[in-house]
């Protein structure tokens, strides 16, 4: 037993230094946790939970690695245990053996088996006990025991006492490191809390930032908002300068109107005077005998006179100014004439007054004749006085009107400047209004390169995210790699030491070895399985990760494509964008020429302005001198002025339907552009469709090609799945075999015990085996077959010692064998499989090494097209090139991410070959993933395959629309192409006949320059034409009153035709926004694709992520399992421990001396017992946090699913809205089409209808202005000849009187009556007259012209025989004259003659257009006919129409300042409505943001909770562990109090030992006295030999009581000093004790310390949450306050909507009114052309007065002498004729070439306005349903633009008007005039007759 107790302990002490060399390897791999740590820096916040995560498993490690260290400690101490189990054994025998012979060495051995402490040997040598010291040991054995086998104990004691302290100090180096690891574990947490400090200060700033970005945005919006109340301040401040402008327009209105009334009052006088001539025509009997040749030029003439008559009426309205100046001067003109009368009379008078006194006296008085000759000398000074202040005037005259014609040139020059100024600063906001405009445009492209930029710059950061989560996952996977080898090494060391366990445990009982082995086996197995699946769950997670980056690389194929795609964008973009700016040159070419013509037209207009006002002036002075003609002319006027005013309302409304289809066709052009704008909008669609056909195209054949991969993936999976289900049931089948043949192994192996026990020699060649198998075992790939070469020796051993079992083993070995060889095979055919994979691994990789350089050539290729063109744009070149770094600096970085993963591959490959495991559950995924996608990809497909087939559909349908647009838009070019031809004829015309009469002007103006020297005669006609002032002045009232309501009528017409005009243009904007916000939408609609495929890329990420979560989960799970393995081992350790604790409390119970380490090894049992415990708390703590996240996940997964439900709900409605809008649209285009052609059709019928009626017009009133003008000077001259006649009728008869009687009295006496006779009719005159002229003529026989220089005074002329001879020889000059005048005139007749024989050329021209137009003629004269009777209703009718109309208008006034109201009510309810949509997208934003926050918030608040959930698991575990540590105290206590117990005692005891010590003592002293005694006795006698016998008897009994008393004393010497070191030990014990209280009392006080910081930090978190929860419910609260107030403001809208459509339906109303107007205005046409009948009557009776002419004209040649004084007049009167036609064909030329230029000007601001609606309505068109907010501000826009536009209509409306009134003014005057000279042409051809 000695021998086999000595080699076990040998065996152990073996094991114990092969422990403690795998403890020192496991200390050589464990720091690598602490540099780790150490190597992280704090300061990376970003990569935070990674760090956590890390620290935390680093933690764990830690953890486990204790657990182990005090599992091996425990191993030790129990090992220590049988070690001194073994030796007090021992010591036990050799007492039993030897204590016969020395009973020292025997107490000795008792002691060491009491103490074994005292066995120690010092690290010097010598022994701890002072009884056995080496002295001792050295000598005294050899001296007193020289016994062999004493010193062989002794040294194998000596030797056990060495390993003992080399196993103790293994145990300080162990308890050493433990303490130096939990200080790292104690950094790490300090790192942990240091980090969340810095944390939470990170969150601090982050969150003082979002505040000031808070406060920022506050103080944006109060800036905004001021902005927003200035400028409603300012548009009150145009308000109220619109309504000056209003009143300003009002009052001039007012004072036209008042002229128009004084106009009317004159036409009224003319017309009484024109009927009382009618009256007298009837009574007279006229001929009806008139020559063809005469009538025709009287015709002829009449038409000149007709168009002469227009022009003139143009001019009353300037002459009427003149006449009030120049009335003035007549009367001053007058007073002088009288008083030259006055002088003339007393001059005449002189020889009368001396032949009276010569006959009173014979003799001559002296007196008398001084007298004469003083008179006749101040007359002639004051005649020559005069003569001198009239020649002065003249000078005066002539240098004003100089000094008026540089100033003319002046203010022409100044007004040509002004209107360039003006057409310079119109064309300048244009140019600004078109900058701001491309401005906004070029902003929204930069927003939009801005937006893709910073889309790219996410994707990039993402891309660089997923990088750096790649990186961290890698570095992960290495530590984890690395930790998975030192848990695998720690595994075996542990499976070592339990294995040596076992084995020890074999050896001490011999039937549990081989069953336990086989276990050992079954777990070795089932360690090996797992360690596989790991290693099969790494490779899943290497292919995730190769998936992952295929997919990524994929992903970055397609950014490549979508920047080459945006490339071609930007290149289109930039060939647009050029053509634009190619375009804007142009335009800005164009306007610039235009605001230079425009300025020159201002100029020109400004000087204009400054000359018709000076001329104004001088046309005022010179109107008081041609008063008297007018006068004279009024007459024939009046009648012209009834049919001129109808005729000018049916030009009027001539013009105002013309203007109509002038508008119709501007509308028309405007609707051929939009439709141009349309089918370029169209083609670019189609262009943007083909370009996504292509993008779906290559994205189908990406996706085919996918597909294919896919497949063939998909195909080669499955083959290695049929090849692994193949080697799974190989090895199902292998593994049964096995499983059986290990059962009969079993069975054998429990037959074979039996002989194992005898043959316990053998077991250190079975641990050599072992330890082979179990190097052997660290390569998993020769596991089995070490095994196997194990199990065959085993066999053969036991065939050695069993003969009978060889058959049955070799059976066995066969067997085993061959599955040997075929376990090898499937070796190599996984082996191959394995390489295949590789092999297809690697050409994947070169495949995708392929595609990177490809990529790689390609981004080349496209950053040199990009360089090429993007040269002109440096900014975008930058940001490429930029980007094209950061890529190239992204494919390196994955380049070398691919070699590293490349290196760990084939590193992992070379680890994975060695590997056997089943991967069908990653194939079964991987396949049913690849299948779940391949549908996904088919169902893309047909959904891709089904857009592509509607999408052709549409654009089949798009291209039967733009060919059937194509067609429209090509007829109606050709039709506006001949319309312009035919404009251009008609110009072309109309430039030939003004060229025609700018020559006749010429003439007529020289005509006029004679008519000037005869205006004197023409003051002689002022007396009678004065009393005909007042009749004509009353029709004129009344006609003007008439004129003033039509004019009313009109400016109310326009006015609806301005209203409808801005409705015209609202809708137009309204178009304009909708195309924009079509186009919104569209891009909105290419942005939801984008973030469609984004979503699909983020949901094939999170299915990855899925998967590997999964992967994940299966780890955990595989880890909780191996968890569980060893909560099972431990609970076997635990049962096994609890059986060794009743095993010690028994030995407890019988050794005192080993309670303290028994005690020891229960607390650390019981301690691993809790740690157990509480790890697998904390281990069911993560799987329910896994389980949380997985359910999260889960969760998450649904709100995609749904979210995605949502969108793809979402987008399907969008898309059928858009395809309804689209729909909708083509239904208004079809029927906008059919409505163009009606209008087409409608324009034509119209325009033929308006040429048709402006012939007849023409013609008829042609012919009746030459009636009317034959009429008016066949009176006028009539009624001068009869006075004519009359007076000198008068002067004949007392010329012949006087002849007669010759007498001077009675001559005197007649011209004194005649004199008297004149002045009543001067002074009747006067006094009749309404303006009271006091102008009065000479009489006929005293002429005595002021003006004629040659005529001077003498006194010859005065000495006149008789005035009879003064009558003849004046009536002879005055024939002379007039002979001379018809010469004149006969040649202007012959020019005339040339004149009309051009214009009958000309109208010969125009008689094949008037031919068509004969037939309706006809129809017309008939209805002519039926109209006469119903002109007297008609007119009834018209009064009562004309009430009603006003009313009306009042009404449509109303309504229309109510429109107005109802415009600014609705403007400021949408500026309203914008600013709060402005809000509104601003608190959508903020609450965006608010979002994002709060999701963030929430995430940070679930990793809050995760941590807080940690740290309360962390609490609850330190307050488990202060309980019990308290616990612990308490026990400690209990053991202090026991030991003190026990203390006192042995106190006790060691004083009774010392008192029984004393006794003995004193009986030892007592016997030795006695002894001495005895001795001393001994020489006694004889006597006393008996008593000595008796002595001897009784020494012999005191010698063995005294040896029996030695042997007690030295056992209580050993007692006390036994009791002395249990003393010593329980001190020691104690304070121990102490020192772990104050330790156990200070980790108590750190964990409360981070308890209470827990606390905090718990507290801080609840108050940012509820902070949190406060910011949300305020958020929740605004969010509805602003619901709330949009739904308001929809209600206010859907009422405003309303008001507009019940406005509208007023509209509609006052439409049916207008066509109520324009039907009356019909009829008023009708009662027109019944007038006209009136007229032929007129004419018929104009016949009668051509006879009567006839009889007249005999008497006139009687008249001729009279008649030339009107000569003069009307030379004087040519000459201002022809300087006012020189005037007026200055402004006509001014005039026509501004307006020609306006509107040309016009035409281009609609067309560019058209343009620019286009575009805006477009852009409106995609903004529609989801920016109110920038529909919002393109209304505040449009608004802004249409009141410019107003304004600029508004001033060019007002010029028109002005334009317009002057050119009638100038054209009336003008016709004035000609009727003027063609009445005088005719008196003269009549006189000449």
């Amino acid at each position: 037993m000695s021998g086999r107790s000595s080699d076990d302990i040998d065996v152990e002490i073996v094991n114990l230094y092969e422990i403690d060399e795998t403890v020192m390897h496991s200390d050589d791999a464990l720091p690598t946790t602490s540099v780790t740590h150490n190597v992280r820096s704090p300061v990376d916040v970003v990569f935070m939970p990674s760090d956590l995560s890390s620290y935390r498993n680093r933690i764990d490690a830690s953890v486990d690695e204790q657990r182990k260290y005090r599992q091996v400690l425990a191993g030790l101490s129990n090992k220590v245990k049988k070690y001194r189990k073994h030796t007090a054994k021992s010591v036990a025998q050799l007492n039993a053996s030897q204590v016969s012979d020395v009973d020292t060495i025997g107490d000795i051995f008792q002691v060491m088996s009491h103490s074994p402490e005292m066995l120690r040997i010092g690290p010097d040598g010598l022994s701890a006990n002072p009884l056995l010291s080496s002295s001792f040991t050295d000598t005294g054995f050899k001296t007193e025991l020289p016994d062999s086998s004493t010193d062989i104990i002794i040294q194998q004691l000596r030797d056990e006492q060495l390993r003992n302290d080399k196993l103790e100090d293994l145990n300080d180096i162990y308890r050493e490191q433990a303490e130096v690891i939990i200080r790292t574990n104690q950094n790490l947490k300090d790192e942990l809390l240091k980090t969340q400090e810095k944390l939470m200060k990170i969150t601090h700033e982050r969150e003082m930032e979002r505040c000031f970005l808070r406060q920022y945005d506050e103080k944006k919006k109060r800036a905004v908002d001021a902005q927003y109340q200035h400028m409603l301040e300012l548009w009150v401040v145009f308000n109220r300068l619109r309504r000056q402008v209003r009143d300003l327009r009002t009052e001039t209105e007012s004072d036209l109107d008042r002229q128009r009334t004084e106009f009317v009052r004159c036409a009224n006088n003319m017309e009484a005077l024109v009927r009382q001539a009618e009256m007298k025509r009837k009574h007279v009997a006229l001929e009806e005998t008139k020559d063809e040749e005469t009538m025709n030029d009287l015709l002829k003439k009449y038409e000149d006179v007709a168009v002469r008559n227009i022009k003139l009426e143009h001019e009353l309205n300037d002459s009427n100014r003149r006449i009030a100046v120049m009335e003035d001067l007549v009367k001053k003109a007058n007073e002088e004439c009288d008083v030259a009368k006055d002088s003339l009379k007393k001059i005449h008078l002189i020889p009368e007054l001396d032949e009276m006194r010569g006959r009173r006296a014979r003799s001559v008085s002296p007196d008398g004749f001084l007298v004469y000759f003083n008179t006749i000398r101040l007359v002639r000074a004051a005649l020559q006085e005069k003569n001198n202040k009239i020649k002065d005037y003249e000078r005066k005259c002539n240098e004003y009107q100089d000094k008026l014609s540089e100033r003319e040139s002046r203010l022409s020059r100044m007004e040509e400047l002004r209107r360039k100024s003006d057409e310079e600063f119109v064309d300048l906001k244009k140019e600004n209004d078109k900058i701001r405009r491309d401005k906004e445009e070029v902003e929204r492209k930069f927003r939009r390169l801005n937006e893709r930029l910073e889309r790219l710059d996410t994707e990039k950061n993402e891309t660089q995210k997923a990088i750096e989560q790649l990186q961290n996952e890698i570095l992960s996977l290495n530590i984890n790699h690395q930790e998975t080898l030192n848990d695998m090494f720690i595994k075996q060391q542990e499976e070592l030491a339990e294995r040596r366990k076992y084995f020890e445990d074999e050896l001490e009982e011999c039937h549990m070895d081989n069953t336990q082995r086989l276990v050992v086996l079954k777990n070795d197995l089932e360690k090996c399985r797992n360690e596989v699946e790991e290693l099969r769950d790494q490779l899943r997670n290497a292919q995730a990760d190769c998936i992952a980056e295929r997919r990524r690389i994929a992903e970055k194929e397609n950014v490549i494509l979508e920047h080459q795609l945006a490339l071609r964008n930007s290149r289109d973009e930039n060939r647009d964008i050029r053509i634009a700016n190619d375009a804007k040159d142009v335009r800005l070419v164009e306007l610039q020429r235009r605001m230079d013509s425009l300025e020159l037209e201002a100029k020109q207009k400004e000087d204009s302005l400054i000359e018709i006002r000076n001329e104004k002036s001088i046309l005022i002075a010179e109107n008081a001198s041609l008063l008297a003609d007018i006068n004279a002319l009024r007459a024939n006027i009046t009648e012209n002025k009834n049919i001129m005013g109808q005729n000018e309302e049916a030009l009027e409304n001539a013009t105002t339907k013309i203007s109509e289809i002038t508008k119709q066709l501007k509308d028309r052009d405007q609707k051929i552009l939009l439709l141009e704008k349309t089918v370029a909008d169209y083609e670019l669609r189609i262009d943007l469709i083909n370009e996504q056909i292509l993008n779906t195209k290559v994205e189908k054949t990406m996706r085919k090609e996918e597909l294919e991969q896919n497949a063939e993936k998909i195909i080669a999976l499955n083959q290695e799945k049929v090849k692994l289900l193949k080697e799974r049931s190989d090895l199902e089948d292998e593994l049964g075999r096995m499983s059986n043949i290990t059962v009969e192994l079993e069975k054998k192996i429990t037959d074979l015990e039996k002989c194992i026990e005898n043959h316990i020699a053998q077991g250190a060649i079975l641990n050599d085996v072992l330890e082979q198998y179990k190097l052997r075992e660290r390569e998993t790939s020769q596991a089995l077959a070490d095994s196997q070469f194990e199990i065959t020796r085993l066999i053969e051993i036991n065939n050695r010692i069993k003969s009978e079992h060889d058959d049955e083993l070799k059976r066995v070995y066969n067997e085993y064998k061959e599955t040997e060889k075929k376990f090898i095979i499937q070796k190599k055919t996984e082996m191959e499989s394995y390489n295949d994979t590789i092999f297809a691994l690697h050409k994947n990789k070169q495949n995708l090494e392929k595609s990177l350089t490809e990529s790689e050539e390609k981004m080349k290729g496209l950053s040199l097209r990009y360089e090429n063109v993007t040269f002109e744009k440096e900014n975008l070149l930058t940001q490429l090139d930029e980007e094209k770094r950061r890529y190239e600096k992204e494919t390196i970085s994955l380049r070398q991410q691919l070699d590293a993963i490349k290196k760990q591959y084939v590193e992992e490959i070379a680890e994975w070959e060695k590997i056997h495991a089943e991967k069908d559950s990653s194939y079964n995924l991987e396949v049913s993933k690849m299948e779940a996608i391949i549908k996904a990809l088919n169902d893309k497909l047909q959904q891709s395959e089904e857009v592509e087939s509607s999408l052709r559909r549409k654009m089949v349908d798009l291209n039967l629309l733009i060919d059937r647009e194509k067609d429209t838009v090509k007829l109606t070019q050709s039709e506006i192409t001949k319309k312009n031809e035919e404009m251009k004829l008609e110009l072309e015309k109309f430039d030939q006949e003004r060229q025609m009469w700018n020559e006749k002007i010429k003439l007529k103006n020289e005509e006029l320059m004679k008519a000037r020297c005869n205006i004197e005669s023409l003051q002689t006609k002022c007396l009678g034409l004065e009393k005909t002032l007042q009749f004509v002045e009353s029709r004129l009232d009344k006609k003007t009153q008439n004129l003033s309501t039509t004019e009313n009528e009109l400016k109310q017409i326009e006015d609806r035709i301005a209203s409808r005009m801005n409705e015209e243009a609202i809708l137009k904007n309204n178009l304009a926004e909708n195309e924009r916000e079509k186009i919104d939408l569209k891009t909105e609609r290419d942005k939801l694709k984008a973030s469609l495929r984004e979503t699909c890329t983020q949901l094939e990420e999170m299915k990855g992520n899925e998967e590997i979560l999964r992967k994940e989960i299966a780890m955990m799970e595989s880890k909780l399992r191996d968890e569980e393995k060893r909560a099972q081992k431990l609970s076997n350790d635990l049962k096994q421990l609890e059986n060794e604790n009743k095993d010690l409390e028994v030995v407890l119970s019988e050794k005192t001396s080993n309670l303290s380490t028994l005690t020891v090894l229960f607390k650390q049992s019981e301690n691993m017992q809790k740690q157990t415990i509480e790890e697998l708390e904390k281990e069911k703590q993560k799987n329910c946090k896994t389980e949380e996240i997985i359910a999260a996940l889960q969760a998450e997964n649904g709100k995609l699913a749904c979210d995605l439900t949502n969108t793809h709900n979402v987008l399907e409605q969008k898309i059928a809205t858009n395809q309804r809008v689209i729909d909708d649209m083509i239904g208004n285009y079809k029927a906008a089409e059919k409505g163009r052609i009606e209008a087409i059709r409608q324009k034509e019928s119209i325009v033929d209808e308006l040429s048709n009626l402006k012939n007849l017009l023409a013609a008829e009133d042609a012919k009746r202005m030459n009636i009317e003008q034959k009429l008016a000077e066949s009176e006028t001259l009539r009624k001068e000849l009869v006075k004519k006649v009359v007076h000198f009728e008068n002067s004949a008869r007392k010329a012949l009187s006087f002849t007669k009687a010759r007498k001077l009295s009675q001559f005197r006496s007649c011209v004194l009556e005649m004199d008297g006779k004149i002045s009543q009719d001067v002074s009747q005159s006067g006094n009749g007259s309404l303006r009271r002229s006091s102008s009065a003529s000479p009489s006929p026989h005293v002429r005595f012209d002021l003006n004629s220089d040659a005529e001077s005074i003498s006194p010859e002329s005065l000495n006149i025989s008789s005035s009879v001879e003064i009558t003849f020889r004046h009536l002879k000059d005055r024939i002379d004259e007039l002979e001379q005048a018809r010469a004149d005139e006969s040649t202007t007749f012959i020019r005339l003659k040339a004149d009309r024989e051009r214009v009958l050329d000309e109208n010969r021209k125009y008689l094949d257009k008037i031919h068509l137009l004969e037939r309706k003629l006809i129809e017309l004269e008939e209805d002519k006919r039926h109209l006469e009777s119903r002109l007297s209703s008609s007119r009834q009718m018209l009064v009562s129409q004309e009430e009603s109309l006003r009313a009306k208008e009042t009404e449509r006034k109303a309504l229309k300042t109510r429109v107005m109201s109802a415009d600014l009510h609705v403007r400021d309810k949408e500026a309203r409505l914008s600013s709060l949509n402005e809000q509104v997208t601003a608190l959508k934003s903020k609450i965006s943001a608010m979002e994002n926050d709060h999701k963030k918030m929430e995430e940070s608040r679930m990793m809050w909770e995760e941590e807080r959930l940690f740290y309360e698991s962390a609490c609850k575990d330190a307050e488990k562990k202060v309980e019990q540590c308290w616990a612990d105290m308490k026990s400690v206590i209990s053991t202090k109090e026991n030991l003190e117990e026990r203390l006192n005692e042995t106190e006790q005891l060691l004083s009774k030992t010392r008192q029984q010590c004393g006794e003995l003592e004193k009986a030892n002293r007592e016997y030795r006295n006695m002894f001495k005694q005895g001795k001393a006795d001994e020489g006694l006698g004889e006597d006393r030999r008996n008593q000595e016998d008796h002595a001897k008897i009784g020494d012999s009994d005191l010698l063995s009581k005294l040896s029996i008393l030695q042997h007690e004393y030295d056992s209580c010497l050993l007692r006390l000093r036994a009791s002395d070191l249990g003393r010593q030990s329980l001190k020691n014990d104690l304070n121990e004790a102490r020192n772990r209280q104050k330790e156990t009392s200070h980790r108590i006080a750190n964990m409360q310390h981070k308890l209470e910081e827990i606390l905090e930090e718990k507290n801080r978190l609840q108050q940012r949450l509820y902070v949190m929860e406060k910011r949300e419910k305020d958020d929740q609260a605004i969010g509805k306050d602003i619901h709330t107030e949009l739904e308001k403001l929809r209600a206010e809208k859907i009422v405003l909507l309303a008001e507009n459509e019940e406005l509208k339906r007023r509209l509609s109303r006052v439409e049916v009114e207008h066509r109520e107007f324009d039907a009356c205005r019909a009829r008023l046409e009708r009662e027109r052309l019944a007038l006209k009948r009136n007229i032929e009557t007129l004419e018929v009776e104009k016949q009668r007065t051509d006879a009567a002419m006839r009889q007249i004209t005999s008497e006139r040649q009687a008249l001729d002498k009279s008649l030339t004084t009107m000569e003069k007049e009307n030379m004087e009167l040519y000459r201002n004729c022809t300087q006012l036609q020189n005037q007026v064909v200055q402004l006509e030329k001014e005039n026509s070439s501004h307006l020609v230029k306006e509107s040309a000007t016009q035409l281009r601001v609609l067309e560019n306005k058209l343009i620019q609606a286009q575009r805006e309505r477009q852009q409106v068109e995609q903004l529609l349903e989801q920016r109110e907010l920038a529909y919002a501000q393109k209304i505040k826009l449009f608004e802004s633009k249409i009141l410019v536009l107003k304004e600029q209509l508004d001033t060019e409306r007002k010029r028109r008007l002005e334009v317009m009134e002057r050119t009638a003014v100038v054209q009336r005057n003008q016709l004035e005039l000609r009727l003027y000279r063609q009445i005088r042409r005719n008196e003269t051809s009549a006189s000449k007759n």
